[in-house]
């Protein structure tokens, strides 16, 4: 690495700090009014809302990470332009191609540092968040999943509250191997349920080849032992609220987010969107090379204003537009119409390897 290429990696790097500035600020500013409109009552007090502000900022800020590179790396070579940097960097024999590959590459180090140290914070924060913006709302539903693929899961069952265990689950409609505990309003379990399969349908869980222990007395139970073909009983949760229980992805750092894939996996639980944000987020080296080569594509003669002027928006259309495409695609991939590793690696990489084949031509004329 050259002086030269030192140079323009601390040109970029002081860019990325001052976009990021100003894009956590906007951030902020945009989440303090959003919780400050959903609080309710007389007594909102002011520290609350900035720290449950303060809590979502990590969040956004790292799905923007691309578009701040973007910004970050067309104001370095813009500037390179109008002051006539570039032009003399090219006549010392640097060439435009090699300091885009090398601020590409500051980039992709960027972004390994962004999964090793930005990702945790932001799982961190948005489990604070979850646990802060909920700790006043009757938490009636909730759903585990072990490291063994059963389902534990806890709801109102017959207006009581019920701890449910199952080895296995058929995309949240169909369990099996399940066991019912059921508590009275002193919190104390009163009956269990033994059943062959349970299913989850319109807040109605049918169970089969049921088996009831009353275990309030203190005698034997199995002598008071109740065997069914079959019980239905009223719950609080459908199928789609079950699946909105389990844990998103974004509250797992990425290391820790293979284990929670496989659990999903065995329990029964579709896990293509975890498995989609994982990939995503391996992608991310690649997404901010891409969009720092893309900003290096501005038009290098600073005499010609207008023309330099053209070249900065359409950098910007096409970066803003190559964001939102990965971002589609993605989408097409947590939907099951593409492939997960298709859906997320193609765009970008067949993306970066246009701006590069562009910058060549470019490099060419």
């Amino acid at each position: 690495m050259t002086l030269l290429h030192r140079y323009f990696w601390r040109r970029l790097a002081r860019n990325i700090l001052l976009v990021s500035f100003v894009f956590v600020c906007l951030l902020f500013t945009l989440e303090f009014e959003s919780e400050f409109s959903r609080s309710h009552g007389d007594d909102i007090t002011i520290l609350p809302v900035f720290i449950l502000a303060l809590l979502r900022v990590p969040g956004e800020y790292h799905d923007l990470l691309p578009l701040i590179f973007l910004l970050a790396s067309l104001a370095t070579f813009f500037r390179l332009v109008i002051d006539y940097e570039m032009i003399a960097a090219r006549s010392g024999g640097q060439s435009r191609y090699k300091a885009a590959i090398s601020t590409a590459f500051f980039a992709v180090f960027c972004g390994l540092g962004a999964i090793l140290v930005l990702d945790p914070l932001v799982s961190l924060s948005g489990q604070y968040y979850q646990l802060l913006s909920t700790r006043d709302e009757a938490q009636t539903n909730q759903i585990f999943i072990g490291s063994d693929g059963q389902v534990w899961l806890r709801m109102i069952v017959n207006d009581r509250q019920a701890v449910i265990r199952a080895s296995e689950t058929d995309v949240g409609l169909t369990y099996r191997n399940v066991t019912i505990h059921s508590f009275d309003p002193e919190h104390r379990p009163y009956l269990r349920h033994d059943a062959e399969t349970a299913e989850l349908d319109e807040n109605r869980l049918r169970l089969r080849n049921v088996k009831t222990w009353d275990v309030t007395g203190h005698g034997n139970v199995e002598a008071g032992a109740l065997t069914r073909d079959e019980v239905v009983f009223e719950t609080s949760t459908d199928r789609n609220e079950i699946l909105l229980l389990l844990e998103p992805p974004t509250h797992k750092p990425v290391w820790t987010l293979w284990q929670l894939i496989r659990n999903l996996d065995k329990s029964g639980f579709s896990s293509i969107k975890h498995q989609v944000y994982l990939h995503s987020k391996l992608a991310l080296p690649l997404h901010l090379s891409l969009m720092t080569i893309l900003g290096s594509l501005v038009y290098q003669h600073p005499r010609r204003r207008l023309q330099v002027v053209v070249s900065v928006l359409t950098v910007l259309i096409l970066g803003i537009g190559s964001f939102f495409l990965i971002d589609i695609v993605s989408t097409f991939g947590e939907h099951e119409v593409l492939p997960v590793l298709i859906s997320t690696w193609l765009m970008p990489i067949s993306l970066l390897i246009f701006s590069i084949s562009f910058l060549l031509l470019l490099e060419g004329r």
